[in-house]
């Protein structure tokens, strides 16, 4: 009887490219022409998921620094 790999140590769930558009599709969102290209330049570069993250955050944290701070101070 062939062994079964042994269950990975991650109970985390991946979400793929694909299933993430379908789900977006559904809440009307969609990737505009810059992510898209973002998006291909890490599959070029072959990023892995942590240099994906900080890569997503230096292009978009700024953004949502100001506008967390203007939710604060009510401006």
């Amino acid at each position: 009887m062939p062994k079964r790999p042994a269950p990975s140590q991650s109970s985390a769930f991946v979400l793929g490219r694909a299933a993430f558009d379908r789900i977006s599709a559904v809440e009307g969102l969609c990737r505009d022409a810059a992510s898209e290209a973002m998006f291909a330049d890490f599959d070029r570069c072959s990023l892995d998921a942590e240099e994906r993250r900080q890569a997503i955050r230096a292009r978009h944290g700024a953004r949502v620094a100001a506008t967390s701070a203007r939710r604060r101070t009510g401006g």
